[in-house]
């Protein structure tokens, strides 16, 4: 009884202990504890945070080039459209006189005009321009002569832009007699609203001098050169300024 009793029954008894221990460890294994799951989350929630702020990086980095590449392109535009018509300006013959003053004469050598600070306006621009209209008359192919104004004004009071923000306006007459119906048929539009400054000045060739300022009192026909210069602001603030010459041909 006693050998039966250590011999197979005591074998029995062993392996049934063996076969429990093998279950608990293989149920160990095949969990994970507390620990395991926090610090697979905190490594998860740090490669998510370092992905997300790389992200974030690129689109702003986009961003801020489609900006800039923007603020280019309105610049250009800008400057390219002044230097294509102040090159077609001519004094083959006198200006219009104002739409609010036609009692204004202006001389058969009175063909540029430039006020500064003058009611409201910065800057004004007033010239000839030989095929410089975009007004084509009786649905012809050639514009002839046009007079054309380019005004430095402040821009209207918004939510979307500073206070001290500056409107480029440009107003267009075809040369007609009489002036009133020149002027029934006058063309005004901004060509920017996002100026920061602008400045002109104009080399008289006869005095020898760059100025400010061209009227018929101190000059005469139309400036040799004039050199601009612009400043332009994005929507996010970035200011962009451009210079540049043009020679007047005469």
């Amino acid at each position: 009884m006693g050998r039966e009793f250590g011999g197979s029954n005591y074998d029995q008894l062993f392996r049934s202990g063996d076969l429990m221990l093998q279950r608990a460890t293989t149920k160990h294994h095949g969990a994970f504890t507390l620990i395991e799951v926090v610090l697979a989350l905190g490594i998860m929630g740090l490669m998510l945070s370092i992905g997300w702020g790389a992200l974030r990086n690129v689109a702003e980095s986009r961003k801020l080039l489609t900006e800039r590449q923007d603020l280019e392109l309105v610049g250009q535009a800008i400057v390219t459209r002044l230097v294509k018509e102040l090159q077609l300006a001519t004094n083959s013959m006198q200006l219009m006189p104002p739409s609010n003053d036609k009692l204004t004469k202006f001389g058969p050598q009175d063909s540029f005009l430039v006020e500064n600070n003058s009611s409201g306006v910065k800057v004004a621009v007033t010239f000839l321009a030989l095929e410089g209209g975009q007004y084509l008359p009786d649905g012809g192919r050639h514009s002839g002569v046009v007079q054309l104004s380019y005004r430095v004004v402040p821009t209207p009071p918004s939510e979307n832009r500073p206070a001290d923000s500056l409107s480029l306006i440009r107003s267009e007459l075809p040369y007609l007699l009489p002036y009133s119906k020149a002027y029934s048929q006058e063309m005004i539009f901004p060509v920017s609203h996002d100026l920061v400054d602008a400045s002109f000045e104009f080399y008289d060739e006869n005095q020898g001098r760059w100025t400010n300022n061209w009227s018929a009192s101190t000059n005469t026909g139309v400036p040799a050169l004039i050199r601009f210069s612009i400043s332009i602001r994005s929507k996010s603030g970035r200011i962009a300024s451009y210079s540049t010459a043009v020679a007047i041909a005469k």
